[in-house]
């Protein structure tokens, strides 16, 4: 079942990802919110698939004109902190693409 769960997440951030690409943020937002649920509850508040729709929501937030007063950088600076502070965590490619890519997306660089 894990497995199953996994891809499930996996088809839900990339469907959120093509909404948010077409503009959908409205959509992109709501699909979001459910697979963060789901990940908060099937893998915790650290789990890299987790940290991922933390992220993928604060985008759609800013898309939106949502963002909390600290802004999409405050969220991302956060998410960044605690996918680098994971302690025991594998160094998939997966962690190096978002140690790469979140500095970029605070800073804007």
């Amino acid at each position: 079942m894990a497995a199953r769960s996994s891809v499930t997440i996996l088809s839900s951030n990339n469907l959120a990802a093509d909404l948010r690409g077409l503009g959908k943020y409205q959509q992109a937002r709501a699909l979001d919110e459910d697979t963060l649920g789901r990940c908060r509850r099937l893998r915790g508040d650290d789990h890299l698939d987790t940290l991922t729709s933390a992220n993928n929501l604060a985008a759609d937030l800013h898309a939106l004109g949502l963002a909390r007063a600290s802004g999409p950088g405050a969220v991302r600076r956060t998410i960044f902190s605690r996918i680098t502070s994971r302690s025991g965590a594998p160094h998939s490619s997966c962690d190096l693409s978002l140690r790469v890519a979140l500095p970029r997306l605070v800073t804007g660089h």
